[in-house]
């Protein structure tokens, strides 16, 4: 399935074989697991109120080896140019740093308000094209919520809804203002998330390190006032 507006997004259904997925499920991290990075509980101080309920585990000596595996699998030269065949992008490149790589989980209750993602990796200095989610829900019921909310570029409507059904791959291009995220969970969400680089251009002004959230209509001012600085932080 392909959405053009408003950015372009891929839908990938049965993207790997499902006894490789099974095999990175039966070793998934337990909830009260310590490898878990367990987000920011403020921002300059104040409570961080643009995400809650997220687990993520980047450092891949810490996840299990069949995890590992799969995350080197999604790395590797022919997936980026398998992902290039699906979008018709040329010139992509691996994120060999694997910055914005790993596993994640929302808990039931939890939230990833509206954003658009990071913009240039530090390290490299390549800039983030494609974002890339393969989910890991078995059973999926929409009553779970956790849909993927699409928003348009004036942050005035939620044109799309993607349910995070197992084994679907979701890749969009990384703009200033491809605005997505996931507002509403009630059962643990799982995927695996990746990225693909490209080299910058002349075109390419912001620089962004992190991701910069921004209200919906029926926010407050304070999710637009901290998502600003969110997007500020200092590396780490």
């Amino acid at each position: 399935m392909y959405i053009e507006d408003p950015y372009k997004i891929w839908i990938v259904d049965n993207f790997i074989s499902e006894s490789i997925l099974d095999s990175v499920l039966n070793k998934w991290l337990q909830d009260d697991d310590p490898r878990w990075f367990r987000g920011r509980d403020k921002i300059n101080g104040e409570d961080n109120i643009l995400e809650r309920g997220m687990l993520s585990l980047s450092n891949m000596t810490l996840m299990p080896k069949k995890i590992s595996s799969m995350m080197k699998m999604l790395h590797s030269y022919e997936m980026t140019e398998r992902i290039s065949k699906i979008t018709e992008i040329n010139e992509l490149i691996t994120d060999d740093s694997m910055r914005w790589s790993g596993m994640r989980e929302m808990q039931p209750g939890g939230c990833q308000l509206i954003h658009s993602d990071a913009r240039l990796n530090p390290k490299t200095k390549l800039v983030k094209h494609i974002t890339a989610l393969l989910y890991l829900n078995k059973d999926y019921d929409p009553e779970d919520q956790g849909h993927l909310e699409i928003w348009n570029d004036a942050m005035t409507e939620c044109t799309h809804k993607i349910e995070p059904i197992y084994n679907r791959l979701v890749l969009f291009v990384n703009s200033d203002t491809s605005y997505h995220g996931v507002p509403n969970v009630k059962t643990s969400r799982k995927m695996l998330t990746f990225s693909i680089m490209r080299r910058p251009t002349e075109s390419d002004t912001e620089t962004r390190t992190y991701a910069k959230f921004v209200p919906r209509p029926c926010d407050t001012d304070a999710i637009a006032r901290l998502g600003v600085l969110r997007s500020q932080l200092n590396d780490y």
